[in-house]
């Protein structure tokens, strides 16, 4: 196979051999062809790769940034240097930086400084830059010889560290060092640095010694130093740096013990000890064991050994509350100890107990020791006494008794339902905001109703002798839109939450208090099936409307002297607490107004507008008449009839409705004695809760 000629000379060889192999000839040319194709090929190259040199030389020239930089201070200029961290160019020998725009970053550098990072930006508007290094500082690590804990720092004036060692990285140039420790002496040292030094130093610190003093009374001590042999007083030596325990001791004296520190800044102790001879002792075993024992008044523990002076007379007094005290007096001999063994005796005192009703159970302490009357011997201690009987409250006292004194303790049980209602509140809210306050009726019969000759009467208002035995809650305001809204959400439309809610007829009057009973945990009173009220449980406890018994006797007898026809008292007059009437402003939309009175409400008025009556309730009269618990009857009770808590009667036609309201002027209608029959709801009727304050538990 014929090789490919690489040049000319390889051709002329070729050349040589044609008379040899005449068949080749046509190859040789072929091979020529090639050899001048390649030469022009390369040329070609050449001069493209030399012609773009050139542009870009000429692009780079016209738009490149030129930038001088010094470097200082002087000893950084031998070895600094300039490099290009970014950005497209180069950094010249002389320092200068050539570069394709105006955005790029330096960095500048000598041998021991710090390097300093530049960026250049379009802002930056100079050709020129002087650039000043800081020098690297030193790093020193100084330790003493021996180590020292605690051992002070101080370059120049500047105390800088507490501790064995030093370390710290400090700028070129001469510092003065300074270790200080207080048992050695202080050391300066002068440190010359340069820059990126590294430097490890020992400093060999001299133990300092102290002058010390020492004498006694009496001279006749010896002194012992951190437990070493004993040396006879007075004491006038050295001692090394730092803290020593000594002790002073001698025959028939209290040995002392004391700490000295000698220091480079206390280099000379003097102490003069005055010795306390050795004393005795008294040890005092009392009973019971916390009783309290005083040594001529002073506290001294039970058990416990205290010393006193020899041949000294002392008072000893051992006392305990509920004992009998004892007085001892001791004088004991030098270097005695005396004990003394007291056994304290109970005081006690007669105590007389008494209950009303007698036969009570008296408990004392948790202990049944009787019934009443009881008279027993009592240590003079507090006791906690029971007495209890059953139907009563548990009553509950503390006594102390007097030794040798007769005392007596007496007490008035109550029984379950006094007790309760003692603890009660006068007044309360409940969860849905009802305020209520408490009645205690005065258990005495009195008459509802009006007599025929009563101005005003009406021949509905039979006159009919009732008695309230019961405690109850009566709500101080009528029930508000708000507080039934709680129940029924949405009710009333737009009438504000203080207004007394009205359109509520007596069934839902009655289903409210059931849902107020159940809100608070209460024995709901009516008995409800599918929204009618078939029944009551009269010893309930929950929410109702009042009987209509309760309602006069609210309104016309609760803490007054007598019964009074008008809520406001026994005169006609109508004033401006009288309540929301019809007034002035209700002409021609009522058929009888109360001339010249103005209670500046047209309609309803917010509940609690006017100021209570008697009773501590508000709008009794006026604002809306008020539903009750009654059903409507005219019928006449049996002559000296008398109806205790009574509800009304179990059926009627329709409902009584008690007082009066926004509508009402006439003097019938202002009188307590006036009752109305209802059947539905109205928008100047409303209502008021009452309930027991006991359930059944008070038949």
């Amino acid at each position: 196979m014929t090789k490919k000629p690489k040049s000319l000379k390889d051709l002329k060889k070729v050349n040589q051999k044609e008379n040899e192999a005449p068949a080749s000839l046509k190859n040789i040319h072929a091979a020529i062809g090639d050899a001048k194709g390649n030469q022009t090929k390369n040329l070609i190259v050449g001069i493209s790769v030399t012609f773009a040199l050139a542009l870009f030389g000429a692009i780079f020239f016209i738009y490149s940034q030129a930038m001088t930089l010094k470097i200082g201070p002087e000893k950084a200029i031998p070895s600094g240097y300039v490099t290009l961290d970014t950005g497209l160019g180069w950094v010249s020998d002389e320092n200068q930086v050539f570069v394709l725009g105006s955005s790029y970053r330096i960095s500048v550098h000598a041998e021991g400084f710090i390097s300093e990072i530049i960026d250049i930006t379009p802002e930056f508007g100079k050709s020129y830059l002087e650039v000043t290094l800081a020098p690297k500082p030193a790093s020193i690590n100084v330790t003493t010889d021996p180590e020292q804990e605690g051992t002070k720092w101080r370059l120049g004036n500047k105390f800088v560290s507490t501790r064995a060692s030093f370390k710290a990285e400090l700028q070129p140039g001469e510092h003065q060092l300074t270790a200080d420790h207080p048992y050695f002496e202080p050391l300066t040292r002068t440190l010359i640095l340069e820059r990126a030094q590294e430097v490890e130093l020992v400093l060999p610190l001299s133990k300092i010694q102290g002058k010390v003093m020492v004498k006694s009374v009496p001279s006749s001590a010896f002194m012992t130093v951190d437990g070493g042999p004993p040396t006879m007083l007075p004491y006038d030596g050295f001692l090394d740096g730092g803290k020593h325990i000594i002790q002073i001791q001698a025959a028939g004296y209290v040995t002392v013990s004391d700490q000295i520190e000698v220091t480079n800044t206390q280099r000379k102790i003097l102490r003069n000890y005055r010795l306390r001879a050795m004393l005795s002792g008294v040890l005092v075993l009392a009973q019971p064991g916390s009783a309290r024992i005083t040594l001529d008044g002073r506290a001294i523990n039970n058990g416990s050994a205290a010393s006193i002076d020899a041949n000294k007379s002392y008072n000893i007094v051992v006392s305990q509350k509920g004992y009998v005290a004892e007085r001892r007096t001791v004088r004991v001999s030098s270097g005695q100890t005396q004990e003394l063994t007291i056994r304290l005796k109970r005081a006690t005192g007669p105590v007389k107990f008494s209950s009303l009703p007698s036969g009570a159970d008296v408990l004392i302490n948790g202990q049944h020791r009787g019934q009443t009357p009881l008279e027993i011997e009592l240590q003079a201690l507090p006791a906690r006494v029971e007495f209890r009987r059953s139907g009563y409250r548990t009553s509950t006292a503390t006594t102390t008794p007097v030794a040798d004194q007769p005392t007596a303790v007496n007490v008035k049980l109550l029984t379950e339902l006094e007790a309760r209602l003692r603890e009660l509140p006068r007044a309360m809210t409940d969860k849905a905001g009802v305020q209520l306050i408490r009645f205690k009726p005065d258990q005495k019969a009195f008459y509802i109703g009006a007599a025929r000759g009563e101005i005003g009467q009406r021949a509905n208002e039979i006159l009919r002798q009732n008695q309230l035995t019961k405690h109850f809650y009566a709500g101080k305001y009528e029930i508000t839109f708000g507080q039934y809204r709680k129940y029924q959400s949405g009710f009333g439309g737009g009438q504000a939450n203080n207004m007394p809610a009205t359109g509520v007829t007596w069934a839902q009057a009655a289903q409210f208090s059931n849902w107020l009973s159940a809100q608070e945990g209460l024995n709901p009173f009516y008995r409800i099936s599918g929204r009618q009220v078939v029944g009551y449980d009269l010893y309930a406890d929950g929410y109702r409307l009042p009987s209509e018994a309760e309602w006069e006797w609210l309104a016309r007898k609760a803490k007054r002297l007598e019964i009074t026809p008008y809520t406001w008292g026994a005169k006609k007059a109508v004033t401006s607490a009288s309540g929301n009437l019809a007034d002035e402003s209700a002409k021609g939309s009522v058929p009888t107004y109360v001339p010249r009175y103005n209670d500046k409400y047209a309609a309803l008025a917010p509940v609690g507008s006017f100021p209570a009556e008697v009773s501590g309730l508000h709008d009794m009269s006026g604002n809306v008449r008020e539903w009750v618990n009654d059903r409507y009857s005219l019928s006449v009770p049996a002559k000296g009839t008398v109806a205790v808590n009574s509800f009304g009667p179990r059926s009627g036609d329709g409902n009584v409705v008690k007082g009066s309201g926004f509508r009402s002027a006439s003097l019938t209608e202002l009188r307590a004695a006036s009752r109305h029959q209802e059947y539905s709801a109205s928008n100047d009727i409303g209502f008021r809760v009452v309930r027991y304050v006991y359930g059944a538990e008070d038949r």
